[in-house]
């Protein structure tokens, strides 16, 4: 059910909001939630109609799962029909090793995203979609976004600002030169926001990623730091994400169980979701998807090379895609201004561990942004950028190490054929995945403490079906 009850854009410019909310995915919408708790006036804005599809594996691991069911939203994801994982089937040159989920749910983004967006209407947010933010000059007291929607343009304020647009946000990656280069460089702003942003909007048939925007070369996406410091750093090879969803696909593919292709353009990975269909997400090689000319072909070919069945429909789907993946801002923070989630730092993940860290970000920030709005302080931009660097970027190492491996075909498929044998030993990686990170807050502080495996969860998700 959408329970979205949005306003107008000009009853917005009517009231000066505690937070303004920029992105309403996993990191944006929780936030929004968790400052709601808190009494405080919350505008959530994002430029997309709801409900709406994401490229994402659509995975969430067990620590995923604690986090929301710490917040009181566990009942609610599960009553979705969100798929139990049970097993990781990891493919490569030929060879196959089964091995054990401690926790995890498959479920769309479509559902996923909009539960929570309900979820913080429910505690009082004021949600605005197909709304584009951009980020204005600062105030005395606050922050001014720039709101556009239906033709309409209105500036609102907020004492802060709170920007978890994602991967291919403009909000986050060109605030900061928004804000210092004003009336002095609009051009230059423009045109680094096109060359940094190559998307794969639509890849059916082309050997573009989108009009105007080509595969990127080597090294690092569109504009360089060094030409513009304010931009996101991107890994030398950092691979692009691209996903499709088919209908049905063969019926090798079960549920509950997460198929994962390694090859030499990169990996796929495959899982059932809540409606039955078959949602592919693939991190692709920028050389190999150039040299092939399609997402869909080069996803076939991995997942020959790693001798799992083709999926039929996969060339037919129409591909949607996202800058490359590996990436941190230059800046966490700026005057009234925390970046969260995706648009903060994301690497390549596995098995649900993008949206664990979009939501631990989330609940990190709440207490500092409550601390904000009632006192803002200049050191608060360098308490972030260590808590976010402690409580996030850490849990990203074993990815960034998995995702290095997965780099080197012949060493992958040594490790399959390993673990074919010896499965067990990935269950310190799979563990470490999967380990949770309870947050208790109080009114404005936060209280961390490392609670282990997710299989010690307690109701409500424990007699529903779905694996602790």
């Amino acid at each position: 059910m959408n329970k979205l009850d949005s306003i107008s854009p000009l009853e917005v410019t009517r009231r000066f909001w505690d937070v303004i909310v920029v992105g309403a995915g996993p990191a944006g919408a929780m936030a929004a939630c968790e400052l709601a708790r808190r009494s405080l006036r919350v505008l959530l804005v994002d430029k997309s109609a709801f409900p709406r599809a994401k490229v994402c594996g659509c995975c969430l691991n067990g620590q995923a799962l604690a986090l929301l069911q710490a917040r009181g939203l566990g009942s609610t994801i599960s009553n979705l029909g969100a798929v139990p994982l049970r097993h990781l089937l990891l493919a490569a040159g030929g060879r196959q090793a089964i091995l054990s989920l401690p926790a995890g749910l498959a479920l769309s983004r479509e559902v996923l995203d909009m539960s929570l967006a309900n979820a913080a209407v429910e505690k009082g947010v004021v949600f605005l979609p197909n709304t584009n933010a951009t980020l204005d000059a600062p105030i005395p007291s606050g922050r001014q976004v720039i709101l556009r929607s239906n033709g309409h343009e209105v500036l609102a304020k907020a004492s802060v600002v709170l920007a978890a647009d994602g991967l291919s946000g403009s909000f986050s990656a060109y605030s900061f030169q928004e804000t210092r280069f004003r009336g002095r460089d609009s051009c230059r702003v423009a045109g680094a926001e096109r060359s940094e942003a190559p998307a794969l909007d639509d890849m059916r048939g082309q050997r573009r990623l989108s009009p105007g925007h080509p595969v990127p070369k080597n090294g690092p996406a569109g504009a360089s730091p060094s030409r513009n410091g304010y931009l996101p750093v991107v890994s030398s090879d950092s691979r692009i994400g691209a996903a499709v969803v088919v209908e049905r696909g063969p019926a090798f593919y079960q549920s509950e169980t997460i198929y994962m292709a390694c090859g030499t353009g990169g990996y796929v990975g495959l899982v059932r979701l809540e409606d039955g269909r078959l949602n592919i997400a693939a991190a692709l090689d920028s050389q190999a998807l150039r040299a092939i000319g399609h997402a869909g072909c080069l996803a076939a070919k991995i997942l020959h090379q790693a001798g799992l069945p083709p999926v039929p429909d996969i060339l037919q789907g129409a591909w949607k895609g996202t800058p490359r993946l590996t990436r941190h801002a230059s800046l966490l923070a700026a005057e009234r201004l925390f970046v969260l989630g995706d648009a903060a730092s994301f690497v390549e993940p596995f098995t649900g561990e993008g949206i664990a860290w979009a939501l631990q970000s989330a609940i990190a920030v709440a207490p500092l942004t409550a601390r904000a709005v009632h006192d803002w302080k200049p050191n608060l931009e360098k308490e972030w950028t260590a808590t976010f660097h402690r409580q996030v970027e850490r849990r990203q190492i074993i990815c960034r190490l998995t995702a290095g491996l997965l780099r080197w075909p012949r060493l992958t498929t040594m490790l399959v054929r390993l673990l074919a044998f010896l499965p067990s030993l990935s269950s310190p990686v799979i563990r470490q995945l999967s380990a949770r990170t309870q947050l208790r807050s109080g009114k404005f502080g936060t209280c961390r403490k490392e609670l282990g495996q997710v299989e010690s969860l307690p109701p409500p998700l424990l007699g529903t079906g779905i694996p602790q």
